[in-house]
């Protein structure tokens, strides 16, 4: 076999470094102390996780024909997205395949507002999967998906509408009393004595008159 390298190392060498590297790994020693020379050390394989073999043989047989998923049930879409964006962010399924799917206008077809909120919720809430061009789309009024009101926002309207109007029925039906201030109490006692002690001076001066009248 002919060489192209530097000195006939016993096979083909593209450059002089390779030869001396070449030597050098046959013997295991420089043939010159003046010579540096970089050793290549091969990296072993790492043993796989059984794990992930797992995940990525699920996420190879995920369903992704976007015409049989338009065609499934409302909550079957559902369990579909949160699993499609867990393996998204294993880095299983491509971002841009999942995006295409969920973008499509018949996947957001005949969902009841709860499940479309809950679509929306796990889109908003894993924005960092996809790119900054997609993100825009998600977020913006275009999107089909920002027709469904956000599921703990009604809740919380819901919730205020009947604070609101339990405390309206109390407030019609029976007021609150209103409370007594300590002064008022004060005020009171004072009035109370009075009376009484007008009371005695008025028995006093009648027991009096009688008296005087009877000499």
């Amino acid at each position: 076999m002919g060489t192209l390298g530097y000195k006939d190392s016993g096979g083909i060498c593209l450059s002089k470094s390779e030869a001396l590297r070449q030597s050098r790994e046959d013997d295991g020693k420089p043939k010159s102390n003046m010579q540096v020379y970089a050793r290549r050390k091969h990296v072993e394989e790492r043993a796989r996780d059984p794990r992930d073999e797992k995940q990525r043989e699920e996420a190879s047989d995920f369903e992704m024909d976007v015409k049989v998923i338009v065609a499934k049930k409302p909550e079957w879409r559902l369990r579909w997205m949160q699993k499609a964006l867990i393996h998204v962010g294993r880095k299983h399924i491509k971002a841009n395949s999942f995006y295409e799917i969920v973008m499509d206008e018949a996947f957001a077809r005949d969902l009841h507002p709860l499940i479309g909120a809950r679509m929306k919720a796990s889109l908003l809430g894993n924005l960092h999967l996809f790119s900054s061009k997609q993100q825009k789309v998600l977020q913006s009024e275009t999107n089909h998906f920002n027709n469904f009101k956000d599921e703990k926002k009604k809740e919380k309207s819901s919730r205020k509408k009947r604070r609101e109007r339990s405390s309206s029925s109390s407030y019609s039906e029976d007021p609150p009393p209103k409370k007594s201030s300590k002064r008022s109490s004060q005020q009171d006692e004072r009035h109370e004595r009075r009376r009484s002690d007008q009371d005695e001076r008025d028995q006093r001066m009648f027991a009096k008159g009688a008296a005087d009248e009877a000499h």
